[in-house]
Order: structure tokens, then C-alpha cells, then sequence
């Protein structure tokens, strides 16, 4: 058993685009891949960003516009 994986360890190696080869198209390729996947995954996490934010914006506005609305009522009672 020992053996084979020594005779057989050049096939378990990786594949090219993960070995090396720099100027591969596969590795090209991949790499490609991996910075389109890389900025959808941060678009993603921005607009999750940018939704909160709205929210946190929205529900404090709602609050100002109450406690305005509370201050002219104690003032015209």
C-alpha cells in the first residue's frame, strides 16, 4: 500500500492552475473566476450594507419626525 503512493504521488499532485504554470490559460481562466466570484460576493455584502443602513436612516428619520410632532402638540395644547 505504502508503495503505490509512492509510485503513484505525481497523479495525485493538483492540476496546473493550482500548481503553478503562471501563463496557463486554465490558470488564467481560474483566476479570472475567482476575482468575478470575489466582487459578487462583496456587491452582495454591499447592498446587504446599504439595506441596513437605509433602514437604520428611514426608522431614525420616522423618530425625529415623532418626537417633532409630540413638541408642536405639547406646545399648541
Amino acid at each position: 500500500m505504502n508503495a503505490s503512493l509512492h509510485i503513484l504521488h505525481h497523479a495525485a499532485l493538483a492540476c496546473t492552475a493550482c500548481m503553478g504554470a503562471p501563463g496557463d490559460s486554465q490558470t488564467l481562466g481560474m483566476n479570472g473566476a475567482i476575482l468575478f466570484l470575489l466582487g459578487v460576493t462583496g456587491l452582495v455584502l454591499l447592498g446587504v450594507v446599504l439595506v441596513a443602513g437605509f433602514i437604520a436612516w428611514r426608522e431614525q428619520r420616522a423618530a425625529e419626525a415623532a418626537t417633532r410632532a409630540e413638541e408642536d402638540a405639547a406646545w399648541t395644547s
